[in-house]
């Protein structure tokens, strides 16, 4: 009988433990994702200080965002950039011209 009774604490002791856990992960991954996004948008308002235009691009290169600067640069509108369901994403080689492709 005491033997079952120290294993039902014990049991429970390790519950409270990895529910604690598990909360003090969940808490860290947020603060993570806070401050990263922080300096996302701070690394955003620099390179818009200092660039005519910003693209984030994905790894396929790709452009994600909609970029309404390098859409006024390329005389297009507004929206560019932004994937549709007829053409889909455009890639950042699409719009350089064909003689500059080499120097990127």
């Amino acid at each position: 009988q005491a033997y079952r009774l120290l294993a039902t604490v014990m049991f429970i002791v390790a519950m409270a433990w990895m529910t604690e856990l598990a909360a003090w992960h969940g808490a860290a991954a947020k603060i993570e994702i806070r401050a990263s996004k922080h300096s996302q948008a701070l690394l955003h308002k620099l390179l818009a200080a200092f660039c005519d235009a910003d693209v984030c691009l994905d790894k396929s290169l790709n452009i994600v965002q909609h970029a309404p600067k390098l859409g006024a640069l390329l005389l297009r509108n507004a929206a560019f950039g932004e994937p549709t369901s007829i053409r889909g994403p455009i890639h950042i080689m699409d719009i350089v011209h064909p003689e500059d492709r080499g120097l990127l």
